[in-house]
């Protein structure tokens, strides 16, 4: 249990530092071989999924802001009409929202950039024989070295991951809130004509 919230505690602060490991140098084989297998030893893929449902949960909270920004800054109806579909985008449109927020986190795309964002990081962090040291035996030395800076390595991957992904899933979602928006807008009582 204490393994699990150490990983979500992990993810939660990790998204900062992420965005530079995106840009690390190329990594020679052997670095890479040993990478592969530090990451099937650890269970990578369990963690790249866990920092896309992390992250697909975070959208899906937003979801309802975007929408009511979506809302006020809609050119196209006035204040009345827009306060006359809140009730009607409450009702029909916030659960579609949420459900349909951060789908980008679940894509291939994003797994691959995840997975690659290990790799840059744990290069850039560690060399490759600190990495089978990992991968061999987490209580020696480079184990501790290894708990003392994942907490750098996880920064690197989910905030790189984040500031690529989130914005995608804010767009998708702020579209459709304009859709949603129009949609209402079509019941909304007319504009009263300007004199």
């Amino acid at each position: 249990m204490q393994r699990n919230v150490k990983k979500w505690m992990w993810l939660l602060l990790a998204a900062p530092a992420m965005a530079m490991a995106q840009q690390s140098a190329p990594l020679d084989a052997d670095k890479k071989a040993a990478i592969k297998d530090l990451l099937e030893a650890i269970d990578a893929n369990k963690l790249v999924t866990a920092i896309g449902e992390g992250a697909q949960g975070q959208a899906k909270q937003l979801a309802p802001q975007v929408l009511e920004r979506q809302l006020v800054e809609n050119k196209t109806l006035t204040d009345a009409q827009k306060q006359a579909i809140v009730p009607t985008l409450q009702q029909n449109s916030v659960q579609k929202l949420v459900d349909g927020a951060g789908k980008v986190f679940t894509t291939d795309a994003f797994k691959n950039d995840a997975v690659q964002a290990q790799y840059n990081a744990y290069g850039k962090f560690y060399t490759t024989d600190e990495i089978k040291g990992l991968t061999a035996f987490y209580k020696s030395p480079v184990g501790q070295k290894y708990i003392k800076v994942q907490d750098q390595v996880g920064q690197e991957v989910v905030g790189g991951l984040m500031q690529k992904y989130m914005p995608q899933s804010i767009d998708a979602t702020s579209k459709q809130a304009d859709a949603e928006i129009a949609a209402a807008a079509k019941s909304a009582p007319k504009a009263p004509a300007k004199k």
